[in-house]
């Protein structure tokens, strides 16, 4: 290797999307919604630790736009959760 191939090493460079990023104009990966795309939305008790003794998801299910509801039941294995 020559010398030239480090000629980046300890040196100030521009950053190529520094205006874009100050500006507020830079587009990240959560800017792109391609079409068709599904956003998953998680609902958490508003009791830590309470025995749940079931779920209602009819006005989940009415809302519109909403094209799934998940509970529990329709996970076989939980392999993080304690369910």
């Amino acid at each position: 290797m020559k010398n030239s191939d480090f000629s980046y090493i300890g040196k100030r460079l521009p950053r190529q999307d520094a205006e874009l990023q100050l500006t507020g104009t830079c587009r990240y990966g959560d800017d792109y919604f391609p079409p068709n795309l599904l956003i998953a939305k998680a609902r958490y008790s508003d009791y830590p630790h309470a025995k749940l003794l079931g779920v209602d998801v009819s006005e989940a299910e009415a809302m519109p736009g909403v094209a799934a509801v998940i509970t529990c039941r329709d996970v076989p294995y939980n392999r993080f959760g304690g369910g």
